[in-house]
């Protein structure tokens, strides 16, 4: 795994740091331990990809498009913004974030993996249909939202930018199936392909899941 490139939960805060926002590191990792309030409580479910400018519960207008400027703490600093409510912990509520950069797809673990996502399917259905949220890529998010995985119990990972215009390159499927959802299904036994444990919510069709297909591997 190239090291530049994958920053972990520990190494996000301090770049987190750098920017001056402060997280909780300890307790945020002691909460994913400890409390049942907090942590998945089964098994994780699979992976759940989105990008910010689309996001159906947290969307994120800045970026509009990733232009590989490092993005990471003023997406940060746009959900407390916006989302944080003053009770709830210090950290985004995507597991995984991933930015371009002249040197490659950076990858941040921005979440505890064992920390549940705020909102159950439930939840999210509502939060969708009360706000009336544009959907795109319908069959790909109604894959998701229709299949018996509950999304509170699943790896979110984000992509920064508009997946309806944004330009990919192979970088950032190969980061995703190599440094997020590999060593995850792997260690949590988790069936990745997808369709059957990862899927996608809101995605634009910029986003090419037949190409993210060639670095999934059934484990």
């Amino acid at each position: 795994m190239d090291n530049d490139n994958y920053h972990d939960f520990d190494r996000f805060c301090t770049i987190m740091e750098e920017d001056n926002i402060v997280i909780d590191r300890a307790g945020l990792i002691a909460s994913a331990e400890f409390s049942p309030k907090n942590r998945i409580r089964s098994k994780i479910q699979g992976f759940v990809i989105q990008d910010t400018v689309n996001n159906p519960l947290f969307p994120i207008p800045y970026p509009p498009i990733d232009r590989g400027k490092g993005y990471s703490s003023k997406i940060f600093k746009q959900y407390i913004a916006k989302y944080q409510k003053q009770y709830e912990i210090n950290t985004l509520p995507w597991h995984f974030l991933l930015e371009y950069s002249t040197f490659g797809y950076n990858v941040f673990n921005t979440r505890p993996v064992n920390l549940h996502f705020p909102y159950n399917t439930k939840v999210i259905k509502e939060i969708m249909e009360v706000n009336n949220v544009p959907i795109i890529g319908r069959k790909m998010t109604e894959d998701l939202l229709d299949s018996s995985k509950e999304l509170q119990e699943m790896i979110h990972i984000i992509v920064v930018g508009n997946s309806e215009m944004d330009v990919y390159t192979k970088d950032i499927y190969r980061k995703i199936g190599n440094y997020i959802i590999a060593p995850i299904a792997k260690q949590y036994k988790i069936t990745p392909l997808v369709g059957e444990g990862t899927f996608f919510l809101n995605i634009g069709e910029k986003f090419k899941p037949n190409v993210l297909k060639n670095y999934i591997k059934r484990i």
